[in-house]
C-alpha cells in the first residue's frame, strides 16, 4: 500500500509539471528553432547577464548541434569535444555562404570568430559586412516609420533608446544626442579592450583630442599613454614656441625660439625686455575726460595709475601709488605749484610710484616709457633710504 501511494504521488507531481510546461508554451515562451546538424551559439543564462557592459561576450561558438532530447538537453560539439547544455541557451548561427562580391579584407575574410575577442576586433571595413537574414529583419523592424516612434527598443542601464532615436541614426537625419552617446559607449568599450589610450582624469580632455587628431591625420600609431600626458603637454608648448613668430611695434622677430639664438639667451637671462599687451585705447578713452585739462605730468601719472590698478598679475610685489592721489584739493594744488617751480627731487616725490621689487619697477618703466611713451616717476623704497627716481 505504501509503495502504491508513493507511485501515485510521483505521477501526480509529474502531471503538474507537464501542465505547467504546457501553460508556458501557450503563453508564447520562445521555443528553440534549431535541429541536429545546425551551427549554433551558446548564450549566457539570462540571470547571469550583467547590464551596462555593451560589448560583454554573451555568446560562444559556433558549435555543431549533435543531438536534442525531448527534455530540452542539447549536445553540441566543437573540435571533437561534446558538451551538454540547455536548449534555451542556444541561438542559431548564420554563416555567410557567398563571398564572391566582397572586397578584399572584409570582415567575413577575417579570423574565425572563435579566435577574436569580439566582432569589433575583426579587420577590414566592418560597415561593408553583408547582413544576415535576422539582421535585415531587425533593421527593417526598427527603422519602419509606420511603427510607433516612442516604442522603447533598448533599455540597458542608463541607456534608453526609442525607435525615433534609431531613425535619426539609421536614416538620413541629424543624429540625436541620446543614441550618439550610446555609440560612444561602444567606442569607449572597444578602446578599453584594445591598446588605445584612454583618459583617466578630467583635466586632459583637450590634450587627448589633440593627440587623437594628430595621430589620425598623420597615420601615426596611438602609442601614447595616460602617464605620458605631462610630457605631451610640454611637447605641445615647444611646438608652438618653435613654430610661431613674434612681432613688436611692426618689427617681425621671426621664430625667436626655433633655435637657441642670442636673443633667446638674452630673454632667458633677463637682459632682453619682455613684451606685454596693454589696452592703450581703453586708457585714453576712460581717462581722457578727467585729465584733459591737467598738465602733461598729471595726465601721464593718471594713465600709469590705471595700468597699475588694472594689472594685478603684472607685478610680484606691492606697488604704492603716488601720494598726490590721496591729498585734498588744496594740498594737490600746492604740490602741483611746487613741482612747476622747483627742480629738486622732493618736488617729484608726491608724483612718484613706489615699488617693493626692482624688477617690478623695471617692467613698469618699460611699459610706460618705452611702450606708451609716458613721462612718469618711479622709485624703489627700502626702509628709510631715499627713493631712486627713473
Amino acid at each position: 500500500i505504501l509503495i502504491f501511494k508513493v507511485r501515485k504521488n510521483i505521477e501526480k507531481a509529474q502531471g503538474k509539471q507537464k501542465k505547467a510546461f504546457e501553460a508556458k508554451k501557450r503563453k508564447g515562451v520562445r521555443q528553440c528553432s534549431v535541429k541536429a546538424g545546425d551551427e549554433v551559439l551558446i548564450g549566457e543564462p539570462k540571470k547571469k547577464v550583467k547590464k551596462g557592459n555593451c560589448l560583454q561576450d554573451l555568446h560562444q561558438g559556433p558549435y555543431t548541434l549533435t543531438s536534442l532530447t525531448g527534455k530540452g538537453v542539447a549536445g553540441v560539439a566543437m573540435s571533437g569535444k561534446i558538451q551538454k547544455v540547455n536548449v534555451s541557451q542556444l541561438r542559431p548561427y548564420f554563416r555567410p555562404q557567398d563571398h564572391s562580391h566582397e572586397s578584399e579584407g572584409s570582415q567575413n575574410d577575417a579570423e574565425d570568430i572563435r579566435l577574436v575577442d569580439h566582432q569589433y576586433a575583426n579587420k577590414g571595413p566592418l560597415w561593408s559586412k553583408r547582413l544576415g537574414p535576422q539582421q535585415k529583419q531587425l533593421l527593417t523592424y526598427v527603422l519602419d516609420r509606420a511603427r510607433p516612434a516612442k516604442e522603447i527598443v533598448v533599455l540597458d542601464g542608463p541607456v534608453c533608446l526609442q525607435r525615433e532615436d534609431f531613425w535619426s541614426l539609421g536614416l538620413d537625419e541629424e543624429v540625436e544626442s541620446n543614441i550618439g552617446n550610446a555609440c560612444f559607449r561602444l567606442v569607449k568599450e572597444a578602446a578599453r579592450r584594445h591598446p588605445f589610450p584612454v583618459q583617466s582624469d578630467g583635466q586632459s580632455c583637450g590634450i587627448f583630442m589633440l593627440m587623437y587628431a594628430l595621430c589620425i591625420c598623420t597615420g601615426a600609431q596611438f602609442h601614447f599613454l595616460d602617464t605620458d600626458i605631462p610630457s605631451i603637454r610640454k611637447w605641445w608648448c615647444l611646438q608652438i614656441l618653435e613654430k610661431f613668430s613674434i612681432a613688436r611695434h611692426g618689427q617681425h622677430f621671426g621664430q625667436r625660439f626655433a633655435f637657441w639664438t642670442e636673443e633667446a639667451e638674452q630673454l632667458m637671462a633677463g637682459t632682453l625686455p619682455p613684451i606685454y599687451r596693454i589696452p592703450r585705447p581703453q586708457i585714453v578713452k576712460e581717462e581722457q575726460v578727467e585729465v584733459e585739462e591737467l598738465p602733461l605730468t598729471l595726465k601721464h601719472m593718471y594713465q600709469a595709475e590705471y595700468i597699475v590698478r588694472n594689472s594685478p598679475g603684472l607685478f610680484t610685489g606691492q606697488v604704492q601709488e603716488p601720494s598726490y592721489m590721496l591729498m585734498d584739493h588744496d594740498d594737490q594744488m600746492n604740490a602741483s605749484r611746487v613741482l612747476m617751480e622747483s627742480t629738486e627731487w622732493d618736488a617729484k616725490e608726491p608724483f612718484t610710484f613706489i615699488f617693493e621689487n626692482i624688477q617690478d619697477m623695471e617692467i613698469f618703466m618699460i611699459i610706460c616709457r618705452d611702450t606708451l611713451n609716458l613721462r612718469v616717476n618711479a622709485g624703489r623704497g627700502v626702509h628709510s633710504l631715499p627713493y631712486t627716481v627713473c
